[in-house]
C-alpha cells in the first residue's frame, strides 16, 4: 500500500490527565495520537478497478463475514461525540460529512461507489492474512471488537485535530471505542482511491499498535524502487507492505505482522506445505498468511502440456508469488519466481499425481527490492491446457472457445494444404509487471492430429516472439506487461507446403496490483 511523501511527523500528544467521561475508568492515560503530513499531488489520480460487487451492495461489503473482529471503513459520514477527540482534543460534538469525491453532495453516484469498492478491497488485502472482517457496512456498536476508520473531507475536524494533515489516529487502542475514529481526510489525499486506502491502513495500523517506519533523517521512509512500508511514506509505489525495518537505516524494527496478529489473530490455514498435507485444488481464493506459510494442492488428474498460473489479488496486492510443481514424492519438477507478482509453470504432465505449492517471495535485495517477510495475502490458482483441470473463465472477447481463423495460402501443389486449427490458452488477467506463459496447440482440422512447425506470438499487433511447435504444442512467455488495460494476444501458425496457416486470438486484462 502507499503512504505519504517524506515529511516531519506532527506528534499530537494527548493531555496528561485522564478523560473524565472515558467509558472505562480502568483505561490508562490517553495514548499518543499521530497526525500524518499530506502527500504530494499524484501525476494522475489512480483509476479504480472494476467493481467487485453490484453497486447497490457497496455499503454492505465484507472481507470475512463472521469474524469476531471488525475494521469498519465509514464513508458516508458520522457523528463524533463524547470521544477522546472531543474531550481531550476539544473537537466539538457534531456530524462530519460523507466522502464526496465527485463534489456533488452526500449521495454516492456510480463512479463514487466504484471508488469506495476500490478503497475497500485495497484495505481488505492489507489485512487479508488475519481473522478480521474489513467492511463498509456499519456494524453499530463495535464494543471491544473493532475499530472505525472515518473517511471524510471534514475541514472542521482537520483544523482542530491537526491543522492540516492527511490523517490522525491514536496508537494501540483497537477495541477501545472511546478513541474512535481513526481519521482519514480525503481532501488532503486528492480523493485518489489508492492514497485513501493507504491512509486507512496506516491509521488502523496505529490503532493496532504500530509506529512509523522512518530513518534517522526522515520520520517517514518513502521506500526504494517499487517498494515502501505501509507505516512509512508509500504513496506512488507498486508494492507496499508491512515491515520489520529491514531496509537500510531503518529507525523502527518492530515486527508489524506479529503485532497485528497478536490483536487480530490469523486465518486458519487452508492446506499444508508438503505433499502429505496437500488438499485437492479447488477454484476458490487461498491465503499466504506468514513468511513461513506455504500451501500445497493436489492437481486434478490430467496429462499433456499444462500451465498452472498463480495470481495475487487483482488490486493492492501485498503478495509476490513463488510457484513450484511437485511430483508424488515431493520433489520440485519446475518452479517460477518471476520479477512480477504472479507466477506460472508449464510442464508435460503424465498420469502420475502432481502437486503445486504456493509461497510468498521477495524480489532482489533490500538495496532495490524486498524479502518475503510481508509477502502475504490472497491468491488464486488456475490450470490451463489440461482436460479435467481448472480452466480460467472465458475472456470477454472472444466468448466460448478461442477464435480460430484458418487462412488458405495459394496452392503450391496439385492438392490444397490441409486446414489447421490453432488454440491459445492464457490467463484471463495478469498483473502489471508480470510475464505470463501462454500455451499454443496446433492440429489438423479434420483429423485432430498434432502437427509441427513454427508459431508467432503478437501482443497488440506487435510480434513478441516465435516458438517451435513440437508434437502440436509450443509455449511462449510474454514480455513484461507494463500497460494497464486489455491487450489482444494473437498466435499465428506459419503453416507449410502441406499445412495451412491458422491463428487464434485471445484477450488478456492487465491490472494494477
Amino acid at each position: 500500500m502507499r503512504i505519504v511523501a517524506a515529511g516531519i511527523a506532527l506528534l499530537a500528544a494527548a493531555l496528561a490527565a485522564p478523560a473524565p467521561t472515558a467509558p472505562d475508568p480502568a483505561e490508562p492515560a490517553p495514548p499518543v495520537a499521530y497526525a500524518e503530513p499530506s502527500p504530494s499531488r499524484p501525476a494522475r489520480v489512480a483509476a479504480p478497478g472494476e467493481p467487485v460487487a453490484p453497486l447497490d451492495e457497496t455499503f454492505a461489503l465484507h472481507s470475512r463475514p463472521g469474524a469476531t473482529r471488525t475494521i469498519f471503513i465509514d464513508f458516508d459520514g458520522a457523528r463524533v461525540a463524547a470521544t477522546a477527540w472531543n474531550v481531550v482534543k476539544l473537537l466539538l460534538d457534531g456530524t462530519h460529512p460523507a466522502w464526496d469525491p465527485g463534489s456533488d453532495g452526500p449521495a454516492f453516484n456510480a463512479e463514487e461507489r466504484t471508488l469506495v469498492q476500490d478503497v475497500w478491497r485495497r484495505v481488505a488485502e492489507d489485512f487479508a492474512p488475519y481473522d478480521v472482517d474489513v467492511t463498509t457496512e456499519d456494524p453499530g456498536d463495535l464494543g471491544n471488537r473493532g475499530v472505525r476508520a472515518l473517511v471524510t473531507p471534514s475541514q472542521g475536524a482537520m483544523s482542530v485535530l491537526c491543522g492540516s494533515c492527511s490523517g490522525i489516529a491514536y496508537i494501540n487502542v483497537f477495541g477501545r471505542t472511546y478513541y474512535d475514529p481513526a481519521w482519514v481526510f480525503a481532501q488532503r489525499l486528492f480523493d485518489d482511491p489508492s492514497y485513501v486506502a493507504e491512509a486507512v491502513s496506516h491509521e488502523v495500523g496505529h490503532n493496532l499498535g504500530l509506529r512509523h517506519d522512518g530513518t534517522a533523517e526522515l520520520a517517514y521512509y518513502a521506500g526504494h524502487g517499487d517498494w515502501a512500508p505501509i507505516m512509512g511514506a508509500a504513496f506512488g509505489k507498486d508494492v507496499t507492505q508491512w515491515s520489520r525495518g529491514s531496509y537500510a537505516g531503518a529507525s523502527n524494527t518492530e515486527d508489524d505482522l506479529s503485532i497485528i496478529g497478536s490483536v487480530l489473530g490469523y486465518r486458519a490455514d487452508e492446506s499444508g506445505g508438503e505433499v502429505a498435507a496437500a488438499v485437492p485444488l479447488g477454484d476458490g481464493t487461498g491465503f499466504v498468511t506468514t513468511a513461513t506459510d506455504a500451501d500445497t494442492y493436489r492437481l486434478p488428474a490430467c496429462t499433456g502440456p499444462t500451465t498452472i498460473t498463480a495470481e495475487p489479488a487483482e488490486t493492492g496486492a501485498n503478495l509476490d508469488l513463488r510457484l513450484d510443481l511437485l511430483d508424488a514424492g515431493g520433489s520440485v519438477v519446475a518452479t517460477d519466481e518471476p520479477a512480477g507478482p504472479g507466477a506460472a509453470v508449464t510442464a508435460d504432465l503424465t498420469a502420475d499425481p502432481w502437486f503445486v505449492r504456493v509461497d510468498g517471495a521477495g524480489e532482489g535485495t533490500w538495496l532495490t527490492g524486498y524479502d518475503d517477510y510481508a509477502s502475504v495475502g490472497a491468491y488464486r490458482i488456475t490450470v490451463a491446457g489440461c482436460a479435467g483441470g481448472i480452466e480460467p473463465p472465458p475472456n470477454d472477447t472472444p466468448t466460448g472457445t478461442p477464435t480460430e481463423t484458418p487462412v488458405e495460402p495459394d496452392p503450391v501443389a496439385e492438392t490444397d494444404p490441409l486446414a489447421t486449427r490453432t488454440r491459445l490458452s492464457l490467463p484471463t488477467r495478469a498483473m502489471r509487471g508480470s510475464r505470463p506463459w501462454v500455451l499454443v496447440r496446433v492440429s489438423e482440422s479434420d483429423t485432430g492430429d498434432e502437427v509441427g512447425g513454427t508459431v508467432r506470438l503478437a501482443v497488440g499487433g506487435r510480434t513478441v516472439g516465435t516458438a517451435t511447435v513440437d508434437l502440436g504444442t509450443a509455449r511462449i512467455r510474454l514480455p513484461r506487461l507494463t500497460r494497464v488495460g486489455r491487450a489482444t494476444v494473437t498466435a499465428t501458425y506459419a503453416g507449410s507446403a502441406d499445412l495451412a496457416r491458422s491463428r487464434a486470438v485471445r484477450t488478456i486484462r492487465v491490472v494494477r496490483r
